[in-house]
């Protein structure tokens, strides 16, 4: 339950430890927990997926209701519904969510 790194969409990272440079405090150790309203949209795009859609209409469907797309994403695209097709196939194929 610890992150080695990159956090998923739908999860979130809270550090569990602190360590101490000089007089700065640095976070440390890190666990992953679940992000309710992220986690809801992994939900629906399996969902659809299984209801025979593709990607792209997969995409299409959370754009129009404007169901957030990563932070990542907004904040390069400047678009809070910003769904892609490999965005929504990264979802499908990646083991965590699997």
């Amino acid at each position: 339950g610890f992150s080695s790194g990159d956090v998923r969409f739908g999860y979130r990272s809270t550090p569990t430890q602190f360590r101490y440079n000089g007089s700065r405090e640095i976070p440390s150790h890190f666990k992953l927990s679940i992000h309710d309203e992220e986690a809801r949209a992994v939900n629906l795009i399996f969902d659809l997926y299984l209801k025979g859609l593709g990607y792209s209409a997969i995409a299409k469907h959370l754009n129009e209701q404007k169901i957030r797309c990563s932070e990542r994403s907004q904040k390069m695209s400047g678009k809070e519904y910003n769904w892609s097709p490999s965005s929504v196939r990264n979802i499908l194929l990646c083991e965590k969510y699997i």
